[in-house]
């Protein structure tokens, strides 16, 4: 079964976030578990720890009022229903990140359907050994 990170913080300047990698393991078609690391330096408060809620903001009893003012990611993917029917879909212009994902999808569906290996796949392991990648949530000055 895949494992997704969805989810990097990292340790950028001018930011206050926590460092956090979050993962996700689907259980089936409408379910998944998922699970976070978090880290802080030495000298910081500790940060949040156990269970936390999936509730904008991370608030348990959060009115209707409240989340039709103040939308979450959680209205985002709750909005669509338990399975998401792209064919009810309208996209524009502005969604073509979307679209040119799916196709990237749609390829590496296609090449691991005729037994070889999607973009991006290294099987080399010296140049498999180290791979730099940079990822971050900030808002820049």
């Amino acid at each position: 079964m895949p494992l997704n990170v969805h989810l990097v913080y990292t340790d950028e300047p001018n930011t206050e976030r926590v460092r956090a990698v979050s993962y996700c393991v689907p259980v089936d078609d409408t379910h998944q578990l998922g699970a976070s690391i978090r880290w802080l330096p030495d000298g910081e408060p500790e940060a949040l720890s156990g269970r936390e809620q999936l509730a904008p903001g991370g608030r348990k009893n959060a009115s209707y009022e409240y989340i039709q003012r103040h939308p979450d990611d959680k209205e985002a993917v709750e909005g669509q229903g338990p399975i998401a029917l792209h064919g009810l879909e309208h996209l524009v212009t502005s969604d073509q990140g979307v679209m040119l994902f799916r196709n990237i999808l749609r390829k590496a569906t296609h090449a691991v359907a005729q037994c070889d290996d999607p973009k991006g796949i290294l099987r080399d392991p010296v140049r498999a050994s180290f791979v730099a990648t940079s990822a971050g949530s900030v808002v820049r000055d």
